[in-house]
């Protein structure tokens, strides 16, 4: 993921560590609530 991205953004590269650790943060969040979401269901 992360070099498609610098591929595509090139000299954009400073800004891609904020944008990678906003979604990775997003993803940690994420992941717990959906394996609750999946237990509950259960």
């Amino acid at each position: 993921m992360n070099e498609e991205f610098t591929e595509l953004l090139g000299d954009d590269e400073r800004t891609m560590p904020k944008a990678i650790d906003q979604e990775a943060s997003n993803l940690e969040i994420t992941l717990p609530e959906e394996a609750t979401v999946v237990d509950v269901g259960e």
